[in-house]
């Protein structure tokens, strides 16, 4: 079983869902702790002068040190038409920019998406939804709290797949990126191989 995992960004590169993919389960890491101006809320795009950030704004002052899964976001200002606004002009007259506007839209108009890891999640699952990927996602936040327990869980969820004794015999891996949350990662991830 190869299972990986990563923080909820927003708007992910590609390597985010070729990394789910090529994976048996798929944990997001929505208990680590939120890192201002990181890839958790905004995402680097290319517009007509160079690269540009797109942010999601969030309420941070006094929360430091907050679980993602607890960063609400600052609707003080109409965001989400700017994001809309900025990407049509981005785009221009690219040629897949109103497939890209359509998986945007339903996430962008979704009432009730108060929290980043909400709304995140909901462009995540848009989007693997378009590209076919049947990975289980599983919420770090849904696991038991403690890494020995949240391992366990993880190996025995009915939900996922046993593919390491029926398709792949003796397959065992995982795949995790670098820094502070692939450290956690890997510490979880390697408790289930045990």
């Amino acid at each position: 079983m190869i299972v990986t995992a990563h923080q909820p960004n927003f708007a992910p590169w590609l390597g985010f869902f070729d990394k789910m993919r090529h994976a048996d389960a798929f944990v997001v890491l929505d208990t680590v702790p939120y890192t201002k101006r990181s890839l958790q809320n905004r995402v680097r795009i290319k517009g007509p002068n160079g690269p540009q950030w797109l942010t999601v704004p969030v309420v941070t002052k006094g929360r430091y040190g907050q679980p993602t899964l607890e960063v609400m976001i600052d609707e003080e200002t109409d965001w989400r038409d700017a994001h809309r606004r900025t990407l049509q002009g981005v785009l221009g007259r690219a040629p897949h920019r109103d497939e890209l506007m359509s998986v945007l839209e339903p996430v962008y108009s979704a009432p009730g998406l108060s929290r980043l890891v909400d709304f995140n999640m909901a462009l995540i699952r848009e989007v693997v939804a378009r590209f076919g990927i049947s990975t289980p996602l599983v919420m770090a936040s849904d696991l038991p709290p403690t890494d020995a327990h949240a391992t366990q869980l993880l190996a025995e969820r009915p939900e996922l797949p046993r593919l390491h004794r029926e398709r792949r015999p003796g397959a065992v891996g995982r795949r995790v990126g670098g820094g502070g949350a692939g450290a956690r990662a890997r510490r979880l991830i390697g408790r289930i191989h045990r």
